[in-house]
């Protein structure tokens, strides 16, 4: 009997999917007891991993080489929009980190009634949170270009870039959702006429 074959016959029954448990489970699949086992053995295996990571010097988030200077690799700065430009205004960064906290809390919060947002609302919402990723995108693109990334292994030029095509795509993505909202067909822009 598979793995697979065994959960799905313990969850079935009613048990625990840790092999020969018959208790009930608890909040998982797995009963308390195995529950806490399988919790201790993840965070030594976190702590492990996070100690071979900081020993290597590689990236403290995924374990890839990490940039010179900086706990994480190039994909994982531009992922998580921790790009450092040189030339930048510090203060400006911060009043910017405090003033907008995400995108979802945003969007349904200081509403003065109960219900969904009116269409138009939630179109300039949309459109807003896309200008900013393809804003994001941008300087992602820059960051990916700059001499300091270039500098670095092909590897890694290439995760950056792709990493900053993927805010973009995210960008246009909330950008199409006000066509959908309002049932309008998005043409095929991958389609050329040949004329």
């Amino acid at each position: 009997m598979t793995y697979a074959e065994h959960k799905a016959a313990a969850v079935d029954a009613g048990h625990c999917t840790y092999p020969g448990c018959m208790e009930p489970p608890g909040e998982t699949d797995l009963c308390t007891k195995h529950q806490a086992d399988a919790k201790k053995r993840k965070a030594r295996s976190y702590a492990r991993n996070k100690a071979k990571r900081k020993a290597g010097k590689l990236c403290m988030r995924c374990g890839r080489k990490r940039k010179p200077g900086s706990r994480w690799c190039v994909a994982c700065l531009i992922s998580y929009g921790r790009m450092i430009f040189r030339d930048r205004d510090k203060q400006r960064d911060k009043d910017a980190r405090i003033e907008g906290d995400g995108y979802a809390r945003e969007r349904f919060r200081g509403q003065g009634k109960r219900g969904p947002q009116p269409k138009h609302q939630l179109d300039d919402q949309d459109l807003e949170a896309a200008v900013k990723e393809l804003q994001r995108a941008r300087a992602a693109l820059q960051y990916a270009a700059s001499e300091e990334v270039q500098a670095l292994p092909r590897a890694q030029r290439q995760e950056a870039v792709a990493k900053a095509v993927a805010l973009a795509i995210y960008g246009i993505r909330l950008a199409a959702q006000v066509p959908g909202r309002h049932d309008v067909q998005i043409p095929d822009l991958s389609v050329v006429d040949e004329d």
